[in-house]
């Protein structure tokens, strides 16, 4: 588990990260839908828990927005918006503050969905994003 903060545009924000980058569910893990909200203490927080992002991602404050990057510097959520994550497997320390590990990193159409940018009716959205 670490803190880490972002490169040169946009104040740095500290995220909590721990989530193993390459190790996902294969299919049947939960997941919930709602809205990405700035944490103080984690940078980011979704179900009413501090979000832990996989290794690599890094904050930045944008405006009054906090943006998550990948480990390319890619822009993957803005707090504000509504997004469907789905749980990754995690290290024990995810528990021990009620983290919710998100499974940004795996590359299953359902498993981090942009729900504010998805087109309505379209899968997986309509399925998720309820």
């Amino acid at each position: 588990m670490s803190l880490a903060g972002c490169g040169p545009f946009g104040e740095p924000v500290a995220l909590l990260t721990g989530v193993y980058p390459d190790m996902c569910y294969a299919g049947g893990e939960t997941g919930a839908t709602g809205p990405l909200v700035i944490d103080p203490t984690y940078g980011t927080s979704f179900d009413g828990r501090p979000v832990m992002w996989p290794v690599g991602f890094t904050g930045r404050r944008v405006g009054g927005q906090v943006e998550v990057l990948d480990a390319q510097g890619n822009v993957k959520a803005t707090t504000g918006r509504t997004y469907h994550i789905s749980i990754a497997p995690a290290p024990e320390s995810a528990s021990s503050i009620n983290a919710f590990p998100a499974a940004a990193n795996c590359g299953y159409a359902w498993d981090f969905i942009d729900c504010t940018a998805a087109l309505p009716g379209s899968y997986p959205a309509d399925t998720y994003c309820r």
